[in-house]
């Protein structure tokens, strides 16, 4: 995300003030990764910055809707108690977009579990054998074939 600064021009080494990003936030970054990665956001990292936020947020929001352990299943109350709970304010993140929002994902979830996709197998693992006949080969030399038969 971060990009080296550009010293010749002086609106990325110092960006203008003027400019209102809502809420601010400190990020911590070493002088290592300062020098390989810079640390500089151009408006596009920081609107793709804005917008994992944001959809962490909700994702958080969904779960916490959806958990097992929750007081009760009614979404309206779980979405007032997960803005209680991390101090959102109307105004910064709205019950109605929130709540929107889950009904979208939790339709988007339901269709993508709908759909009947065929899976492959990456990993087998061989189940114990009881109260059947099997046929197997047993090890013999190469080009000589032995069919046994194990009782169980």
């Amino acid at each position: 995300m971060f990009e080296p600064f550009a010293k010749d021009d002086p609106a990325k080494v110092r960006p203008s003030l003027k400019q209102s990003l809502g809420e601010t936030y400190d990020v911590c970054m070493g002088t290592s990764g300062l020098r390989t990665y810079g640390g500089y956001l151009s408006n596009e990292k920081l609107k793709l910055f804005s917008e994992a936020i944001d959809l962490m947020i909700k994702q958080e929001m969904y779960r916490w809707c959806q958990h097992p352990n929750a007081t009760d299943m009614v979404v309206d109350f779980n979405i007032r108690r997960f803005q209680d709970f991390y101090g959102f304010q109307e105004e910064h993140l709205s019950f109605d977009n929130l709540k929107r929002w889950y009904y979208r994902e939790r339709r988007r979830l339901e269709e993508r579990a709908a759909k009947d996709v065929e899976v492959r197998p990456q990993l087998v693992i061989p189940m114990m054998l009881t109260d059947q006949q099997t046929e197997f080969m047993t090890p013999v030399l190469a080009g000589q074939t032995s069919q046994t038969t194990l009782n169980l």
